[in-house]
């Protein structure tokens, strides 16, 4: 049986894994490119690199086929909506689609999920979308790309508005904030804006000073990312990444340095709950105070998966041990914790950017054209 995704519970210490499928036929799966979880972790979607899309109801082992991309090429991105209802996800060409979920169930029985097609959309071939993000209401789909943004009305996929960033090249990234669904965070750099999600106006902005007041620890990345050209003369880093786990106040931000031949990465820690308020008219922009990530541990983060609801920051290290590091009240020699490694054989570069921590604790993790939907003591964190 060709079981693309595969539920593993692990105990710490423990080097025995169950995996159902064969290791040939594994072998033979083309790569997923693609991956979103459902926020509480009982479903995830997924896409691979000839376009087809599927779905895996981890409660209830079972998996279907959504959608394939027509031309038999990867599918580009993918994202649940905080309520669960929807998924979005792009095709190549820039073809957006939103799906809707509900649960077929006879006599009491769960039979099937059923899948509605709720707004196909083209987007500009001009543009190169990097990221897509659905409101925690469902009711809004935000698409961008370098320099500009688009918003969508849903289910129907109606524009409702466009946003120009003002710099073609500056690579930024969007936002769900986790204080406030109704407002929605584009970060760059030097600041954080916030806008409404009914309509993108601006709402206002913070700045933060990084190398000023926060003194923020800098690590060398091992494997060099895609290069993206900055603006002539300019030296302000790429957002290379925002993330939020459901629920919780923090965003992690990692901003990617080029200095010469070598790349750099910073890790910062936000806490959004803490921010200074938003006021009309004001005449100073509000600083943001940042938390700080020792340089020691910096060091050894390979990817950043997000905060725990106990002040633990998630995240992959070189070795790719999936560890916490408690950041408040504690000394940085006692507070990495290890809790289970990924095999070497499992994860590329490309698939390191797409493992995914979910509210409940669970890790999505590809593994040679599967998705590993993986339940530790991670999860005893929350």
């Amino acid at each position: 049986m060709d079981e693309r995704a595969i539920d593993l519970e692990l105990e710490v210490g423990s080097s025995t894994l169950s995996m159902n499928a064969s290791e040939a036929w594994a072998d033979l799966r083309p790569p997923i490119t693609a991956l979103s979880g459902r926020p509480q972790g009982d479903l995830l979607c997924y896409g691979n690199d000839e376009g087809l899309v599927e779905m895996y109801d981890i409660k209830n082992d079972k998996e279907q086929e959504i959608a394939s991309s027509a031309a038999g090429l990867a599918i580009d991105h993918m994202t649940w909506g905080q309520d669960e209802r929807r998924f979005a996800y792009i095709a190549p060409g820039g073809h957006l689609t939103v799906k809707e979920m509900t649960a077929s169930v006879v006599n009491g029985k769960f039979q099937r999920w059923l899948c509605q097609t709720t707004a196909s959309v083209k987007l500009s071939s001009d543009r190169r979308t990097h990221q897509i993000l659905i409101s925690p209401k469902s009711d809004r789909l935000l698409a961008a790309s370098l320099g500009h943004a688009q918003l969508f009305s849903l289910p129907t996929g109606s524009p409702v508005a466009e946003f120009e960033t003002g710099n073609s090249k500056a690579v930024l990234k969007w936002s769900i904030d986790p204080q406030r669904k109704d407002r929605v965070l584009l970060v760059s750099a030097t600041t954080i804006t916030c806008f409404n999600w009914s309509d993108l106006t601006t709402i206002g902005f913070w700045k933060f000073e990084t190398r000023k007041t926060a003194q923020i620890s800098k690590s060398k990345v091992n494997v060099q990312p895609e290069k993206v050209v900055p603006e002539q003369g300019s030296s302000l880093p790429e957002v290379e990444e925002v993330v939020s786990i459901a629920g919780g106040p923090f965003l992690t931000v990692t901003l990617l340095h080029t200095e010469g031949s070598t790349f750099i990465r910073e890790r910062l820690l936000l806490d959004m709950s803490s921010l200074p308020t938003l006021a009309d008219n004001a005449v100073e922009v509000p600083v943001i105070d940042l938390a700080t990530i020792p340089e020691r541990i910096a060091n050894l983060i390979a990817r950043t998966l997000g905060v725990l609801p106990n002040n633990r920051v998630a995240f992959i290290d070189h070795s790719l041990w999936v560890c916490t590091w408690c950041f408040q009240n504690c000394k940085e020699e006692t507070g990495i914790k290890r809790h289970f490694f990924l095999p070497r054989d499992w994860v590329n570069v490309d698939g390191l950017k797409l493992c995914q921590l979910l509210a409940d604790g669970t890790l999505l993790c590809p593994r040679l054209g599967e998705v590993a939907s993986i339940r530790s003591s991670l999860g005893s964190a929350f």
